[in-house]
């Protein structure tokens, strides 16, 4: 049985924010790059209480698109996933009259700890691809990816927000010379270590909540919930 047999046409979902993700929105783009979307949307509140619950990421088959339901989005983002976080400050590329209440959320999400270790987790696991990896294209990937992470996440702790666009940042053209090979392995290495002493500094002075205000999640969440019965 197919998804629109099972499901009435009033439970398809509406899309709440769509942003512009990736390379394109970092300035960091190729001529090869991909266009990469992310969206949240809001399933009909009694399609999630059916048996017949339609709840599940959307795949845009033209283009690198995810999308996330509302409810999964904001518990993604009360652990500062970083690719959820980018969705509160990237480019819009179409919104509802919810999408700046949304984007407005961003302080609430903040958990000092969590934004330190998953800096630090996914650099780990950038390093590993730039040693691993057999396609210089991609070490080079990954060791710029290292280089992004770290400086969004001293901005963050230090500032309580961090530059999607980062090739506007005095910092942005050496993760893009990272990017083409400008910049050795060995060289991008020894700035990732500098970057996460520098990361750790910020932490122990950063000013950010050490949790997420649960209670404006909720109220948004709730709020939406009743709106779209």
């Amino acid at each position: 049985m197919n998804k629109s047999t099972r499901c009435p046409p009033e439970w398809q979902p509406k899309v709440l924010l769509k942003v512009l993700r990736g390379s394109k929105a970092y300035g960091l783009e190729l001529d090869a790059s991909d266009t990469d979307t992310s969206a949240v949307y809001i399933q009909p509140t009694r399609s999630l209480l059916s048996l017949r619950n339609p709840n599940e990421p959307t795949k845009d088959s033209t283009e690198d698109s995810m999308g996330w339901e509302l409810g999964h989005f904001l518990q993604l983002a009360s652990n500062c996933n970083p690719s959820v976080l980018e969705v509160f400050l990237a480019p819009v590329l179409e919104g509802s009259e919810e999408a700046e209440a949304l984007r407005n959320l961003f302080p609430h999400v903040l958990r000092k700890s969590r934004v330190y270790t998953l800096s630090l987790g996914l650099t780990n696991q950038n390093r590993k691809k730039a040693l691993e990896e057999k396609l210089e294209y991609k070490r080079r990937k990954a060791g710029a990816n290292m280089l992004r992470l770290l400086y969004n996440g001293i901005e963050l702790l230090r500032e309580g927000i961090f530059t999607v666009r980062i090739a506007d940042t005095a910092f942005g053209s050496t993760v893009m010379a990272a990017k083409v090979g400008d910049l050795s392995q060995a060289e991008v290495f020894q700035l990732v270590v500098e970057l996460e002493y520098e990361l750790s500094l910020a932490y122990s002075n950063s000013k950010l909540q050490e949790d997420c205000n649960y209670a404006a999640l909720d109220n948004f969440l709730l709020e939406l919930r009743r709106k779209y019965w």
